[in-house]
């Protein structure tokens, strides 16, 4: 499974809870290129 920890959270999180669950991926804002963008508005239906 795959995780995205978001501009909100700190990027230093990802090594601490990646060693504890090893079978999965994290990444973060930043690792993808997207700390500097806005927001965007999402529509509930």
């Amino acid at each position: 499974m795959r995780f995205f920890i978001d501009h909100n959270l700190s990027p230093r999180l990802i090594p601490d809870v990646a060693a504890l669950h090893h079978d999965h991926t994290f990444s973060c804002a930043e690792d993808e290129d997207l700390a500097a963008l806005d927001d965007i508005r999402l529509r509930l239906v």
